[in-house]
């Protein structure tokens, strides 16, 4: 899902259905760091939510 937030167009992930937690996978926090990389932006957000993974 796409929408607009101060001029800029931002993507969201909306997951429609209740699951049970689970720790996400190495391989996609590899995606989400590349995705900030690609995206150029500040990696220290990003890093202050995985302190305690």
């Amino acid at each position: 899902m796409y929408f607009k937030y101060y001029n800029n167009t931002v993507m969201t992930y909306i997951m429609p259905k209740k699951t049970i937690f689970r720790y996400p996978t190495e391989r996609y926090l590899n995606v989400v760091k590349q995705g900030y990389k690609d995206c150029k932006l500040d990696q220290k957000y990003l890093k202050k939510a995985l302190v305690n993974f």
